[in-house]
């Protein structure tokens, strides 16, 4: 995984995990379950997002490491 990849997706994880924790929300908490959607929503979406990239690169890896592989 190349260096751009890794920072943007440590950014992506402290960015969600942020918006996760933080008292000022699209949707408030105050809201009750629609407020806590909007935080369970951007953080899987991180997740996601996150752990497509890292799949992908470790498919490369594969890829590069083991002579003949099809992955």
């Amino acid at each position: 995984m190349d260096k751009k990849k890794v920072v943007a997706s440590v950014l992506m994880g402290l960015g969600a995990l942020a918006y996760g924790i933080s008292p000022v929300d699209f949707l408030p908490d105050l809201l009750g379950p629609l407020g806590l959607a909007d935080d369970a929503a951007v953080v899987g979406a991180a997740i996601v997002v996150i752990t497509k990239w890292v799949s992908n690169a470790k498919r490369a890896t594969a890829a590069e490491t083991i002579p003949g592989s099809v992955v």
